[in-house]
């Protein structure tokens, strides 16, 4: 084998002559071998919305977009988390997930979820990471990060952000 084309591994013949011995499959994608960053479309390549202030309130028990990333096809972890921050609010919980479905959180159950408890005027409560979701897509797809409070005043804001590696 003298090297790699986009179609397949290479094998020297004879003189200047090459022959492709098998064909790479459809789909075949490299990570990295290095510490940079993979490519897009390859193993191992990392989207993430960036920290995201939903600085404008969410209403008091109701699912709300905090954050999303649209995802090219493929198969892909997602994760995500957020800090709440009560505001003169009494906080008795919240909650965050990642969804296909805008402000809808998922039927699989895997969110992240506080259970902490404020007075009002009380700084802040932390939500964990979601855990990983996968998500097998077959087109570009926005991918939510959704958040959910209950507080009896006063205004909640989250800082948030939802993250994706291509696994294969």
């Amino acid at each position: 084998i003298t090297g790699c084309s986009a179609t397949g591994f290479l094998l020297r013949t004879g003189e200047g002559a090459y022959a492709i011995i098998f064909p790479i499959l459809s789909g075949f994608v490299a990570g990295t071998a290095t510490n940079d960053d993979a490519a897009a479309g390859f193993v191992g390549q990392f989207i993430d919305s960036g920290i995201v202030n939903f600085g404008s309130g969410i209403a008091n028990h109701t699912a709300t977009n905090i954050a999303s990333i649209s995802l090219t096809a493929g198969d892909w972890d997602v994760t995500g988390g957020a800090l709440f921050v009560a505001s003169g609010a009494a906080m008795t919980s919240g909650v965050v997930g990642v969804s296909l479905v805008s402000a809808t959180f998922p039927a699989n159950g895997s969110l992240g979820k506080s259970g902490m408890s404020t007075t009002a005027g009380a700084a802040m409560g932390f939500v964990d990471n979601v855990a990983t979701n996968r998500f097998s897509l077959s087109g570009t797809t926005t991918i939510y990060l959704v958040g959910f409070a209950d507080f009896s005043s006063g205004t909640v804001n989250i800082d948030c952000q939802i993250f994706a590696r291509r696994a294969r």
